[in-house]
């Protein structure tokens, strides 16, 4: 009698019951009891029979346990408690045992302290586990002395009541706990637990007390009815507590995107990990459950490509020590996330987890209940879960679930009924035990409630079966059997038969793999090779495999490495799904199918997800999908059923059952319908089973209505028996059943069987038992197969159904459009949908058929495209791959491929090549280094020039630990094989697998090689660009070949997330790259190229392409460098700017130029609409012809008469020789260079100087058509152009212009959507069908460069007016830098981009730009400020940027080139300078000859006064002729040795005139020769003499001797440069440290600025100089001997010195440091390197005449001793106070950067 309790007690009543150290304990611990332990506790301390029903976490093991315990305690205070079992408690999982005996011992432990805290000795109460995996020392120890409570399994249970010993022991038992009891009793394992009870029963002298835990089930009166069994045919009494809620359910089912309907199945599953991801990171524990031991290996894989590290996987496929160790992980916080299949669904304690989530259905209501039970497991707790479903029947399927589960509809169990095969296991372990009586052994059987109803005479087939007799004679018996005497027991094996293959779980036969040479690789197990064929490709070990054949347990297989698997390995772990569930689908069809038509879907939706617990994906998704269930067929229900035709391409006929009864009612009815179809048609019939549905297919024609009736129901089982007798389920189920009835063994007399021979037995034996009629073994595999694999009963009721009207089923016509709810089944059905992608693309087929339809004719017109249209334009277009290079190509085209497996986009299906030569060809590459893998969800590869692109695209951010930094190290040095690493490192190889996993699914790693299957592995190391560059590339790359796209289908295939790839996509069709629309059917906006949607819409026009390939190409011909530079103007025509010049001309070099330039070769003048541009000096006639069209006026022709006169000049020159007014002069000057009458001379300084020289330009225009060759020039420089650009150009009007363009044979295309007619030349339009990858490089370019052209008011609009560079990449505008051209240097002065990202291309940009500056001896570049922040200032990410590129810190500046960093006072550079002038005592020169060799002359007295210690005047010396006078350099006139005048002719060296060649020769015939003298023999006149005379003088050609005639000193045999260079060289040493600028001063601008840098820059390379921003504080740029440089803030100086006006350190001085000196003229006095005043001075009379001196008081001493040292007397001075603010002014600007006191 079952007994449903309603009585709750009260927790006082509760504890009322219990032992006061118990009660005390509880009360401390739990505080009240549990609404389970209310209402069972004093049921079970009465001794009556329970079945506690509640979730998880409610307090069922303690419900149980707190009474028994209680009742030992008390024994024990009693003296009573015996040693003896009392308590026997079966766990259904041994690590569920493992658990039960911890959280016992714990409470155990707990009271024993209460008790010796109350001074009291605590009872002994023994605890022990008995499973399979207990040690036989144990084993004997519970033997001798048994424990009080003992924990087992059923099978163990099973085993030990065989043992006569142990068996004794159970004498006593008091209570029996079933733990988990709704997880083992719809089971065969269940079967034998309920004979054990019994049997255990039969040893117990008294009646036991039996508690059952279960989780929610139902029908909860027959599990409790089960649990307790019969007593004298009639079934014991038991009390059922149910507890439902006893805590708060958060369920809730999830969709991963707004609509499931119009995304690709893999953009779905993508984004579900997404979703995990994201709930896992909320929460601080996650269970996930799968439904598959596969699926949970690929959860976690996926999971950790997003970064989730803290995962760990549970499941039955892994050893116990992994799975304890994943559970003790999960309990102390380690892992952050389990994933699971079935083995955490029980009660393992595994702590406290905040969220369960199920991925897909969990098939069954109680099942989902029982999983996400395992959330809060706590009482009180809520049980937070989350169902995440990526498929559609799946949401369905999951929304019906959840709203069952809150209802508490809960799935009906099915207990099996007389279970034979167990039975026969059963009775030889009866007969282990002793002899029996058949009746007795029979009434025990039938106590079991899964035997109620067995009958005698199965009972006794069993026995005879089991004993050998009559017609079971051939058969080995397993026990004694005496049919006359009624009686049974063992024979001898008896008990090693039943010890050595008891149990009832079925063991998979493992079939052997061996490849064509016989090498073991591994094992398959017996369900998937039933299912090979020869030639099938299958994955083991992550490799793929042809199957060749089969022989016994073996398999032969030969290497298909990569090739596309055609066998899953996943449908064998499939769940069904409960009749229970099916039928609320069914009912849920319905009611959705009345809304629809009563609803708005607004409506529908709320109703949705308030009843059903989804979100708003869900709730849209399903709508949609019934949507269009409706349009294209009907919803099938529970009470209309449907069954629709469909034809595939192939033609054949398929019947599709739309019949939502579970997959176990539907393998019923499909192989029966299948069985009567085929026999009808005498042809084979298909079969594709699913939960929802079921298909038929045959090849031959057939009707619907030939269904109708085809199947009764009382032929149904008949028919079935007859359709899987000879199937390999069968065959399969039959091996179970006859190893469960020990006809087959396992174990042999202490030898292990293998499954494989098991399996060779099995087949024999059922040859030999067809024949046998009723033989229980068979009669047991029919009756598992109907009622476990199949579900006979409610198959059965279904057809009943039919023909009682209570169900009525529709018939569709045949149609090639399926419904969308016939999809999955129809997948089901194609052989060959292994894989995702393959899956994915069927679906998207199919549901792009169903849109067609839906939508109708009119909205399909909308589309812009037919389907087949756009795949055969883009399967045309998908390169064809014949050779190795082809493979490359079709890379840098398509971008990331599969190179060595058939699987998502891979090179073997776009080739007819065998795929091991491709393969091969692969390899090549691979080991070639022109390709590398870069991981994208998988290993893809990518050509070595891309592979920066995808790697930065693609890497991610990851902690290594201690062996992965190890392996990165590893293979710094060298590629590695996993292998090679796993040895070098000493790690197993298992866990090396997972670490190069870890680093190549992060991008850290690349496979470099590879040598057989063994890949090699490198180190990644490369430099990112921006992200959303690489993001616009890839996308661009991706639709070039995958369109139309939608948002989504982009952001997955390219790997980054949607928002990125809307703001990519956004950005692309801003540039006119990509459009957006409608192109084929589908429910989302799709995206494609330009290019390729104006291909498909010109089909048979002329050429059509988009902008983005005319700015490719555009930029391509812009930037393509030519070797030389008259290429250039080959190309261009003209050019604007020297600098232009230089980014288009390969190795530019500005002394090339300066040559054409000097040679007339080019020409710049105004010659395209009056601007300033370079041409050939042959295109400019024909410049001239087409832009010279305007008369000279009378003032522009008198200016060039006036510069004809003067042959060349400045603008000063000319308007000096015009003699007009400024104002008129200026205009007209202006007009006439506009109007291309005047040409600019070469200048050294042309590219940044305004000081031009000018001649007539004296060209003669060509007036006979100009205009061809100019187009002709403009087109190849910068076509495609439009009629209107071209005239605007050539200033010619419409018609003109498009005459001429047809004259030249220009070739008219079509761009952009707006269809813009463009020209370009004929040879060119190949070269835009096949435009190279648009660099990504950032370009600097001047303001005047000719690619801006059109972007002129963009760049004003966003930097206004200055002197700037844009930046420009990609055709666009990014940014501006100031720059300027300094004297040593190029500096940027400021820097603005859109994206500071780009500030790394900027640099790089700038280097490339510095070879043009380093041609005029330039080869710093310093940056002064950027983003309008000084360098100095700027924050460390920007100036990490700059650093790591090569620049230095200095002075303030960010610099780069040669140079030195360290910067000093400017007291540091004078101390060194003045001691360099050999000023003190201690350095000065011993006589006048050093002084003239180490300075190269002197200037005065003065000079040597200070310097020398053996002064001679130096007019002295000129007149013994020691000397010569003349110009010195620098350029005074002064005194030196001839050697060094001759030094300074050399330097001087230029052509002279015909005066100065005649001068020059009347010198050498008659020197010397006095100027008067001179005058006389000069035939040329007497200003004429004079001034050739001057310039000989001044050039260093003439020096006056002693006797001050002219003389002409012996020339030196030293090119000029070189002279130029002794002469700087010799000022170095003298001054130590100089400046360019300073230097060019000194040298009186004698020379180009260009030249002196090169002088330095040679005396650089000679280790001589050195340079940098040495004062602190300035941006000048000096350079120093290394000597000086090393010296500087080292040197000690001190001399007290006056300098002159007229000597060499002050002219040093003036043109360096004019800042700190006085006015000229003026005396200097210094105190050591610091000006201490300065004065007005001459000699006069022999006295130094000192007047307005202004100064320290200390300069009167100094002045003193300077006019000591003249040997004059010191004229007193006029006296009067100086005034204080001029001592002030004085000392400030003589002591710069002094902060006054």
């Amino acid at each position: 009698m079952v007994k449903k309790v309603t009585e709750s007690h009260s927790t006082e009543k509760v504890l009322s019951l219990m032992h006061p150290i118990v009660s005390e304990w509880f009360t401390k611990k739990f505080g009240k009891v549990t609404e389970a332990q209310a209402m069972a506790v004093p049921l079970i301390h009465a001794r009556e029979n329970v079945l506690v029903s509640s979730p998880t976490g409610s307090g069922k093991t303690l419900t149980a346990f707190l009474s028994i315990l209680n009742e030992l305690i008390l024994k024990a205070g009693k003296g009573e408690l015996e040693d003896r079992i009392y308590a026997v408690y079966v766990s259904p999982l041994k690590a569920l045992a493992n658990d039960i005996n911890e959280n016992l011992l714990k409470p155990l432990a707990e009271i024993d302290e209460l008790f010796r805290a109350k001074g009291l000795e605590p009872p002994e109460i023994k605890v022990a586990v008995r499973t399979g995996d207990t040690l036989q020392s144990e084993r004997q120890k519970q033997a001798r002395s048994p424990p009080h409570i003992f924990i087992t399994t059923p099978e163990s249970l099973s085993l030990i009541l065989t043992t006569p010993v142990f068996s004794k022991k159970f004498e006593g038992v008091d209570y029996v706990i079933v733990d988990e009891v709704h997880e083992i009793c719809d089971s065969k394992r269940g079967v034998a637990l309920s004979v054990s009870l019994e049997r255990l029963q039969a040893c117990v002298k008294g009646e036991l007390t039996r508690i059952g835990l279960s989780a929610t089930v139902a029908p909860l009166d027959q599990v409790a009815e089960y649990l307790v069994g019969l007593k004298d045919g009639e079934h014991r009494a038991v009390n059922i507590v149910e507890v439902f809620r006893q805590r708060d359910l958060d369920l809730k089912v999830l969709c991963p995107t707004k609509d499931m309907t119009s995304l690709s199945f893999e953009v779905v599953n993508s984004k579900m990990y997404d979703m995990l991801k994201e709930m896992i990171l909320q929460h601080k524990t996650t269970l996930i459950f799968t439904n598959t031991r596969s699926g949970a290996e690929s959860v976690v894989y996926k999971l950790k490509e997003r970064g989730i590290e803290n995962i760990g996987t549970h499941h039955g496929s892994l050893s116990r020590e992994t799975r304890l160790e994943v559970e003790d992980s999960l309990r102390s916080g380690q892992l952050q996330v389990v994933v699971s299949s079935t083995s955490l669904e029980l009660g393992i304690d595994i702590g406290y987890i905040d969220l369960v989530v199920q991925i897909g259905s969990p098939k069954s209501v109680a099942k989902g209940l029982q999983r996400i039970g395992r959330a809060g497991h706590r009482y009180g707790g809520t049980s937070k879960g989350r169902i995440v479903v990526f498929e559609l029947d799946d949401l369905v399927e999951c929304a019906v679930l959840c709203r069952a589960a809150h209802r508490k509809m809960i799935d009906r169990v099915t207990i099996p009924n007389n279970s034979l095969d167990v039975l026969a296991q059963t009775l030889v372990g009866m007969s282990v035990e002793r002899k029996w009586n058949v009746q007795d052994a029979f009434k025990l059987i039938r106590r079991s409630w899964c035997y109620r109803n067995l009958t005698f005479a199965q009972f006794d087939n069993v026995l005879r079966y089991l004993g050998g007799k009559d017609e079971f004679e051939g058969i080995y018996s397993k026990i004694w059997y005496d049919e006359t005497e009624q009686s049974f027991g063992k024979k001898r094996g008896s008990r090693m038969i039943f010890y050595l293959n008891q149990g009832t779980i079925p063991e998979e036969a493992d079939y052997t793999v061996f490849s064509e040479r016989g090498a073991h690789i591994g094992s398959l197990s017996e369900k998937f090779v039933e299912r090979l064929s020869s030639g099938d490709i299958f994955v083991l070990g992550g490799r793929s495999y042809e199957f060749i054949k089969s022989k016994g347990t073996k398999v032969f297989v030969k290497s298909a490495s990569g090739r596309k698997p055609t066998v899953p390995s996943w449908t064998g772990e499939m769940l069904p799904r409960s009749f229970d569930l099916s039928l609320l689908i069914a009912e849920f069809r319905a009611e959705m199918k009345q809304r629809m038509g009563e609803m708005p879907d607004k409506e529908i939706q709320r109703w949705l997800m308030k009843e059903f617990d989804v979100d708003e994906g869900s709730a849209v998704t399903i709508i949609n999908y019934f949507r269009e269930q409706s349009a294209v067929a009907a919803i099938p229900t529970n009470e209309n059923p449907i069954v629709e035709g469909y034809v595939d391409q192939s033609g054949n006929k398929s019947a599709i059952f739309h019949w939502p009864f579970g997959r176990r009612v539907n393998d019923a009815l499909s192989r029966a319908y299948a069985s009567v179809l085929s026999e009808k048609l005498k042809t084979n019939v298909t079969i594709s089973v699913t939960d929802d549905s079921f298909m038929l297919t045959t090849s031959k024609n057939f009707q619907l209505d030939d269904l109708r009736g085809m199947l009764r129901s009382e032929a149904l089982e008949r028919v079935l028996r007859n359709a899987v007798k000879d199937s390999e389920l069968f065959n399969q189920r039959f091996r179970h059943t006859a190893t469960r009835a020990f006809m087959i063994l396992r174990n042999y007399k202490g030898r292990e069987l293998s499954v494989a021979r098991q399996q060779l037995r099995s087949t024999r034996l059922l040859d030999a038992l067809h024949g046998i009629e009723g033989f229980p073994v068979m009669l047991e595999t029919y009756e598992e197969i109907l009622t476990d694999v199949m579900d006979l009963e409610n198959a059965t009721e279904v057809l009943r159904s039919f023909e009682r009207g209570d169900r009525e089923v529709s018939y569709l016509a045949f149609t090639n459009v399926p419904s969308p709810f016939a999809h999955n089944v129809i997948l089901v059905g194609v052989s060959d949908i292994v894989l995702m992608e393959d899956r994915s693309m069927l679906l998207r087929e199919l549901h792009r058929k169903v849109l067609a339809r839906v939508m109708g004719d009119e909205a399909i017109s909308e589309y812009q495209f037919e389907t087949k249209e756009v795949e055969d334009y883009y399967a045309a277009k998908f390169p064809l791959i014949s050779s190795k290079d082809d493979i490359l190509t079709t890379l840098r085209r398509v971008g990331p491929m599969n190179l060595f497996r058939e699987k998502g986009e891979n090179i073997f299906s776009h080739s007819s090549v065998p795929f091991e030569g491709l393969r091969s060809w692969s390899g090549e590459l691979l080991k070639e280094g022109k390709v590398r893998s870069v991981w994208i969800s998988e290993d893809m590869y990518v050509t070595t020039e891309d592979y920066p692109l995808y790697n930065c695209l693609h890497r991610r951010q990851v902690k290594h630990n201690p062996g992965e930094k190890a392996v990165l190290d590893s293979i710094a040095s060298a590629p590695k094989t996993q292998s090679e690493l796993a040895a070098a490192l000493r790690v197993p190889r298992e866990g090396m697998r997972d670490m190069v996993r870890h680093l190549e699914t992060a991008n850290e790693i690349y496979r470099s090689d590879i040598r057989g299957e063994a890949f090699f592995y490198s180190r990644a190391a490369v430099e990112c660009r921006p992200r959303m560059d690489l993001a616009k590339e890839a996308v661009a790359r991706y639709l070039s070949y995958h369109a139309p796209a939608t948002l989504e289908d982009t952001a997955y295939e390219v790997g980054i997330s949607e928002p990125e790839a809307d703001e990519v996509l956004r950005g692309l069709i801003s540039e006119e790259a990509v459009i957006a629309g409608r192109f084929v059917v589908g429910e989302q906006q799709q995206y494609m190229l330009a290019k390729d949607y104006l291909q498909l819409k010109s089909k048979d026009g002329g050429p059509v392409f988009d902008r983005e390939t005319i700015r490719a190409y555009t930029e391509f011909k812009q930037f393509s460098k030519v070797s030389d530079i008259r290429k250039l103007f080959d190309k261009f025509g003209e050019a604007g700017m020297i600098y232009d010049i230089s980014q288009r001309v390969e190795g530019f070099n500005m002394q090339d130029f300066g040559e054409l330039r000097q040679k007339g070769e080019i020409l710049l003048g105004r010659f395209v609409r009056g601007r300033l541009r370079y041409v050939l000096a042959e295109d400019a006639p024909y410049y001239l012809g087409v832009y010279r069209h305007e008369r000279l006026t009378k003032y522009e022709d008198a200016i060039l008469e006036a510069l004809r006169k003067i042959g060349k000049g400045t603008y000063q020159d000319i308007a000096s020789a015009a003699g007009f007014p400024p104002d008129i002069m200026r205009e007209y000057f202006d007009s006439l260079d506009r109007k291309g009458f005047l040409l600019r001379l070469w200048n050294e300084a042309e590219s940044w100087t305004s000081r031009n020289v000018y001649v007539a330009c004296e060209i003669e225009p060509v007036l006979d058509n100009p205009h061809e060759r100019v187009v002709k020039r403009y087109l190849r420089g910068f076509g495609p152009a439009t009629a209107m650009q071209v005239g605007a150009y050539l200033d010619t009007d419409y018609d003109s212009t498009l005459s001429l363009l047809r004259k030249v044979g220009a070739k008219s295309i079509t761009v952009g959507l707006e269809r813009t007619e463009m020209f370009l030349l004929p040879d060119e339009v190949a070269g835009l069908e096949s435009v190279p990858a648009p660099e990504d490089t950032l370009r600097i370019l001047s303001l005047y460069d000719p690619y801006l052209g059109d972007k002129w008011t963009e760049i004003t609009s966003r930097y206004g007016e200055g002197w700037f560079f844009p930046l420009v990449r990609a055709g666009r505008i990014v940014g501006m830098i100031e720059l300027w051209q300094l004297a040593g240097s190029v500096e940027i002065r400021d820097v603005q981009l859109d994206d500071p990202q780009l500030l790394g291309a900027l640099i790089e940009s700038a280097d490339r730009m510095m070879p043009f500056y380093g041609s005029m001896g330039i080869e710093i570049l310093r940056v002064r400020s950027a983003f309008g922040i000084d360098a100095g200032q700027l924050d460390d990410g920007v100036k990490k940027e700059f650093l790591s590129r090569g620049y230095a810190e200095s002075n303030g500046f960010l610099v780069k080139g040669r140079i030195v960093t360290e910067s000093f006072e400017l007291s540091d550079l004078l101390r060194m300078v003045f001691s360099l002038q050999d000023l003190e005592e201690s350095s000065k020169l011993p006589d006048m000859n050093e002084a003239l060799s180490r300075f190269g002359g002197l200037h005065s007295n003065a000079e040597a006064l200070l310097r020398v210690i053996r002064f001679e005047k130096i007019q002295k010396m000129h007149k013994r002729g020691a000397v010569v006078r003349g110009h010195l350099i620098p350029d005074r006139v002064g005194y030196c040795r001839p050697e060094d005048a001759s030094l300074y002719q050399a330097a001087r060296q230029t052509d002279l005139s015909a005066d100065e060649k005649l001068i020059m020769r009347i010198v050498k015939d008659q020197q010397p020769v006095k100027r008067d003298r001179l005058l006389d023999l000069s035939p040329l006149g007497r200003q004429d003499t004079i001034d050739a005379v001057k310039s000989l003088y001044s050039s260093s050609r003439l020096y006056l001797d002693v006797g001050l005639s002219y003389v002409s000193v012996k020339r030196r045999k030293v090119k000029v440069e070189a002279a130029w260079q002794a002469v700087i060289k010799r000022l170095f040493e003298d001054y130590g440290v100089i400046a360019a600028e300073s230097l060019s001063t000194l040298l009186g601008h004698e020379i180009p600025m260009r030249q002196i840098r090169r002088t330095l820059r040679r005396l650089e390379d000679e280790g001589f100089l050195v340079k940098g921003y040495l004062l602190r504080g300035s941006g000048q740029l000096y350079w120093a001997t290394n000597e000086a440089y090393a010296n500087l803030g080292k040197i000690q100086y001190g001399a007290n010195v006056i300098l002159s006006p007229e000597d060499n350190l002050t002219q040093y001085l003036r043109a360096g440091f004019r800042g700190i000196l006085p006015e000229t003229g003026r005396h200097m006095v210094f105190r050591g390197p610091a000006l201490a005043g300065s004065f007005l001075g001459r000699v006069k009379g022999g006295k130094l005449e000192v007047r307005d001196l202004i100064g320290e008081p200390e300069c009167g001493e100094i002045i003193e001793d300077y006019a000591r040292i003249l040997g004059l007397a010191l004229m007193e001075r006029e006296e009067g106070r100086i005034p204080d603010w001029e001592i002030m002014d004085f000392y400030q600007r003589t002591h710069p950067g002094v902060n006054e006191k």
